[in-house]
């Protein structure tokens, strides 16, 4: 499997990025809103035009707080052609689609409302829960790897994004095409995979994805931190850096509540809360996820025991199919509608050694893998 991708240099303002992504990657973001319109009642309890009108609070306080991701959003919609409103629901997923537990039940909408309607909308089977995150710093080695699971319908449309800022910060970063990106590397020598968790405390605030997009300009991990602290982020996630200095940091976010880790020479998070001070917070009680870190956890101790290098410990974790429906490699279940089936959609090993990553678009097991670096 080699889905198709396309590559894409960007530099200047906010606005300038944008334009210039949303330019080179019109098909792809026409394809991308096409298939999100099409199918958005099967991710979670809102039709397209439904998320669309939600998301306009969340425009407003991004505007407020983080304006220059806007821009960059807004110029992603003007060269692509396409409206800002459109646009900005796949990068809602989280707020319109994730907030109830993973592993059953009815979705609820994201102001916590719910309707008969909406509940015959929402889906019957569990689902994965998204997204597997290592970081191994051993052996004068220091890698942070990241499979981002999610809708199965975006893996024809990643790009592979060289950013440079205006102060110029550039970020190496693998994303669907109508996605701001939420992971990547930059040339601060900061690397950082997220992962959706499950929280009840969820509120009209900055979308998560916009926030993730902020982060990775970060110039060192304490940034990084307050910027995932942001008090009017709307809800959650699971942040895993790891920096050229060999530092680990795991931090856990909620609407309003947070843990940090300091990890010595490994970390290994999915998709549920690790800390027991965010355990009060915590909607999922998926086995998946649960099986998925225990098994990270497992193939990492094992491959430090027997001397591996970091970067090939990372990524047999990420292309592992151990335990069936419940492993790290993600492919599409054919019982699930077109809209609700989830895969792996890019699998990335960040080397902050080399300043590089090497990226399979699509499931790690069957697809090529490609490395890119800074110039």
């Amino acid at each position: 499997m080699n889905p198709s991708y396309l590559e894409i240099e960007a530099h200047g303002s906010p606005r300038e990025i944008g334009r210039a992504v949303g330019e080179a990657a019109r098909a792809f973001i026409v394809r991308g809103l096409a298939f999100y319109e099409e199918y958005h009642h099967e991710m979670g309890p809102l039709t397209f035009a439904e998320a669309e009108r939600e998301s306009l609070a969340y425009l407003d306080s991004a505007r407020r707080h983080i304006p220059a991701v806007v821009e960059e959003l807004e110029g992603m919609a003007a060269g692509a052609g396409v409206s800002l409103s459109r646009l900005l629901v796949p990068n809602l997923g989280e707020e319109l689609t994730c907030n109830d537990d993973p592993a059953g039940g009815a979705s609820c909408l994201s102001h916590g409302r719910a309707t008969a309607d909406a509940r015959l909308r929402s889906r019957r089977r569990p689902r994965r829960g998204h997204c597997t995150t290592v970081a191994i710093m051993a052996g004068g080695r220091r890698i942070v790897a990241h499979n981002e699971d999610w809708f199965a319908g975006d893996v024809e449309n990643n790009v592979l994004l060289r950013l440079t800022t205006a102060d110029g910060t550039q970020i190496l970063a693998v994303t669907s095409a109508v996605l701001l990106p939420p992971t990547g590397i930059n040339s601060h020598g900061i690397a950082g995979g997220a992962n959706t968790v499950f929280s009840n405390d969820n509120r009209v605030g900055v979308p998560n994805n916009l926030l993730r997009r902020w982060v990775l300009e970060a110039a060192t991990l304490e940034e990084a931190r307050d910027r995932c602290l942001l008090p009017e982020r709307a809800r959650g996630s699971n942040h895993l850096f790891g920096d050229a200095g060999g530092r680990i940091w795991n931090l856990e976010t909620s609407g309003t509540a947070a843990a940090l880790v300091e990890a010595d020479v490994w970390y290994a998070h999915a998709n549920h809360y690790l800390s027991p001070e965010m355990g009060e917070y915590d909607l999922s009680s998926s086995v998946n996820s649960r099986t998925r870190t225990a098994r990270a956890r497992e193939l990492v101790q094992e491959g430090l025991a027997r001397g591996d290098d970091p970067a090939v410990i990372a990524a047999r974790v990420l292309a592992d199919h151990e335990n069936g429906e419940n492993c790290i490699c993600g492919h599409p279940d054919e019982n699930d509608s077109y809209g609700e089936r989830e895969t792996t959609t890019a699998s990335m090993v960040w080397d902050l050694d080399a300043m590089s990553v090497e990226v399979a678009f699509g499931p790690p097991c069957e697809s090529e893998h490609v490395r890119f670096a800074f110039a």
